[in-house]
């Protein structure tokens, strides 16, 4: 006599048996969530059901009192009569409703829930619904007084650019940057083919060497670099070296624009040795009222998305 323990019956297809299930767990549970884990956890469910295809079950019962016939058969990723990779009006639908419902799902989760194999999803995704991946940048948050501060700079920038005449072609834009001299390691580079896993390490130093670097740009061109360094050495900006480099900066104003370097502003960010007083005190003596900065008359904003 056999101890084995018999393998739950599976699935494949979303019979009267399962959509009622289903349709009662959400009724009581108010949870696509809740349904979908009992679901999956009574039928051994191949397919997953997914979020719009349960409302329409639910609709549709309500509308009619029946859970026959509510959907079309959708098969298991073994059922496409031999063919392997699919791809039908009635894939294309579901595909084209799982991404408008969850556009930042995994294809690997969506693969599972659309009984669909990777190479199926992926040309159905690229050549019948034209979608592309996106990588979400993050920002820094803005509070509504920084919301309110840049509305304020852009309102006096666009009056600035109405009245005064070729404003945008005299304005200098300036910032420093740093520039990390190690080597970037691409891991997806770094492969091994062999029968064992190799004892092999990639390192890289904690802190890395780096340089800091600061230019200015307008519509006439680029003005530097400027780096900041004392005896070959990179050096942490204070005011005092700020000030260093910015007497660099308008010696090679002066001399290629000797004409008409008095008529030309001049705009910083709000980085701490920009905003020293000793920094504002050498600005205004050079460029007068003609600053973009914090604490001047025009005021850049602290906090600000990049």
């Amino acid at each position: 006599m056999s101890n084995t323990t018999p393998t739950p019956k599976q699935y494949s297809l979303w019979n009267v048996e399962l959509k009622a299930f289903a349709i009662e767990r959400y009724m009581e549970t108010k949870s696509f969530h809740v349904t979908i884990r009992d679901v999956v956890a009574k039928f051994n469910a191949v397919t997953t059901p997914y979020k719009s295809l349960i409302v329409k079950w639910v609709a549709k019962f309500r509308k009619e009192g029946t859970v026959r016939n509510l959907n079309s058969k959708i098969p298991s990723r073994n059922s496409h009569s031999g063919r392997k990779g699919k791809r039908d009006e009635v894939f294309i639908d579901r595909l084209r409703e799982s991404v408008q419902e969850s556009p930042h799902k995994s294809t690997r989760r969506r693969c599972q829930e659309l009984a669909s194999s990777r190479s199926t999803m992926l040309r159905a995704i690229n050549e019948d619904l034209k979608l592309f991946p996106y990588r979400i940048t993050i920002y820094q948050k803005l509070t509504e007084t920084a919301k309110m501060n840049r509305l304020d700079m852009a309102k006096v920038l666009a009056d600035k650019i109405k009245k005064t005449k070729n404003f945008l072609q005299l304005l200098w834009t300036s910032d420093e940057a740093h520039c990390y001299l190690e080597g970037a390691v691409n891991s997806k580079n770094s492969i091994y083919w062999g029968s064992q896993r190799p004892n092999e390490l990639i390192t890289k130093p904690l802190h890395s060497k780096k340089v800091t670097v600061w230019c200015a740009l307008s519509e006439k061109g680029i003005i530097g670099p400027y780096f900041f360094e004392e005896n070959g050495m990179t050096t942490s900006i204070n005011s005092e070296r700020y000030i260093v480099m910015l007497e660099r900066f308008l010696e090679d104003l002066k001399r290629l624009f000797p004409s008409n370097w008095q008529k030309m502003w001049f705009q910083q960010d709000g980085a701490s040795p920009h905003a020293a007083q000793k920094s504002l005190d050498w600005l205004r003596v050079h460029f007068k009222s003609r600053i973009i900065s914090r604490k001047c008359e025009i005021e850049w904003p602290l906090i600000r998305p990049t």
